[in-house]
C-alpha cells in the first residue's frame, strides 16, 4: 500500500466469540495468521462479518491492537471504525491512528436511518479528524455521488469507496465523481469477475475469509484479463455468494469455517446457528469447495477437526 492507493483482495475477518461469548482470541490468532499467509492483499477487520454491531467500543479497540500485533505487517490492516455515533467513529479512528494502523473504513450506523446529507457530515467529521486513508463502506442509499465529491474536494484522505451494491454502473460512478483518483471496490461476492472487468480496483468481500486462494486468483486473473479463468472461479464461488444473500454473512462465514474444521466460535446473540435443510445447503456448498480443493489447506471436515 502506498498513499492512497490500495487495490487487490481484501477478505472481510469474522471475529471468533467463545461459548461464553468472550472474543475467542486463540482462534483469531491462527485464522489470521493463516489469512496473512495466502495470497490475500489485506485484511478488512470489524466489518460487517466481525459483527461490529455486536462489540463494545472497548473490544474493538483491544481488537484492533490484537490483529495488528498478530498479522505483523505481513497485509495491510483496514479497520471499520463506523459506529452507531459520530462521537464514537471519531474516538476509534483516533485509536487506530495512534495504533499505528494504515487505512480506516467507515460503514453507515446501523441502528438508525441517516440522511445522505447527515451522511456526509459524519464522514467528512471523520476524515477531518485523523490523516490516515479512509475508505467508505457504500450500502445502497448510503452515499450519493454528490457526497463522493464532497469527500474528494474537502479532503486529502478520503480515499475511496467499497461498493456493496450489484450494479456495475456505480463502480464508474464513484471514480467519475471524484476529482483525483480514489480506490474502487466491490464487496459483492457474486460480482468480482465483473466488477473488475469494469474498472473495480479490487474485492472487499466476505467469501474470502473461507477460500482466500480462490477468490485470490479470480481478482487476478479478471485484472490480467484472463476473464475465461476469472469465470469458472466466479461460478465456484456463486453457491456461496449466494448464501450471504439469504443469510447474514457472519452467520455463514462461522458456519462454513466449521464445516471446513476452522475455528470460528458462533455469533453473538441474537443470532444463531443455521439448521435443518439450511444446514444441509451450507455443507452441500462447502463439500463443493472442498472437493474442488478451494479451501485452504489447513481445513479439514468438522468430524475430522482437531
Amino acid at each position: 500500500m502506498s498513499g492512497l492507493s490500495l487495490s487487490g483482495l481484501i477478505p472481510a475477518v469474522i471475529t471468533p466469540f467463545a461459548g461464553d461469548e468472550r472474543v475467542d482470541y486463540s482462534a483469531w490468532q491462527a485464522l489470521l495468521e493463516s489469512l496473512a499467509a495466502t495470497g490475500v492483499d489485506g485484511l478488512l477487520i470489524h466489518g460487517h462479518e466481525g459483527e461490529w454491531w455486536a462489540l463494545s467500543e472497548e473490544e474493538r479497540v483491544v481488537g484492533m491492537r490484537y490483529c495488528l500485533q498478530s498479522v505483523g505487517g505481513r497485509k495491510p490492516l483496514l479497520i471499520n471504525v463506523g459506529a452507531q455515533t459520530t462521537g464514537e467513529s471519531v474516538r476509534l479512528a483516533h485509536a487506530a491512528e495512534a495504533e499505528g494502523l494504515g487505512m480506516l473504513v467507515v460503514t453507515a450506523p446501523s441502528a438508525i436511518p441517516v440522511s445522505p446529507e447527515e451522511f456526509t457530515s459524519h464522514l467528512l467529521e471523520i476524515c477531518g479528524s485523523v490523516r490516515i486513508p479512509v475508505l467508505v463502506y457504500r450500502r445502497p442509499g448510503d452515499l450519493t455521488p454528490d457526497a463522493a465529491q464532497r469527500l474528494a474536494a474537502e479532503t486529502e484522505n478520503f480515499a475511496g469507496v467499497i461498493d456493496a451494491g450489484t450494479g456495475l454502473g456505480a463502480l464508474r460512478t464513484w471514480r467519475d465523481a471524484a476529482a483525483r483518483p480514489i480506490s474502487v471496490f466491490t464487496a459483492a461476492d457474486g460480482i468480482v469477475r465483473d466488477a473488475i472487468a469494469s474498472g473495480a480496483d479490487g474485492a472487499v468481500v466476505a467469501g474470502a475469509g473461507l477460500a482466500p486462494e480462490m477468490y485470490a486468483e479470480l481478482v487476478r486473473a479478471a485484472h490480467a484479463g484472463r476473464l475465461d479463468d476469472a469465470a469458472r472461479l466466479q461460478e465456484l464461488a456463486a453457491p456461496l455468494a449466494a448464501l450471504f444473500a439469504v443469510y447474514p454473512p457472519a452467520l455463514v462465514l462461522k458456519e462454513t469455517l466449521r464445516l471446513a474444521g476452522i475455528a470460528g466460535g458462533a455469533c453473538r446473540r441474537p443470532l444463531s446457528a443455521i439448521s435443518g435443510e439450511s444446514l444441509d445447503q451450507v455443507s452441500a456448498v462447502v463439500a463443493r469447495l472442498r472437493e474442488e480443493r478451494c479451501l485452504p489447506e489447513s481445513a479439514a471436515p468438522a468430524g475430522n477437526a482437531a
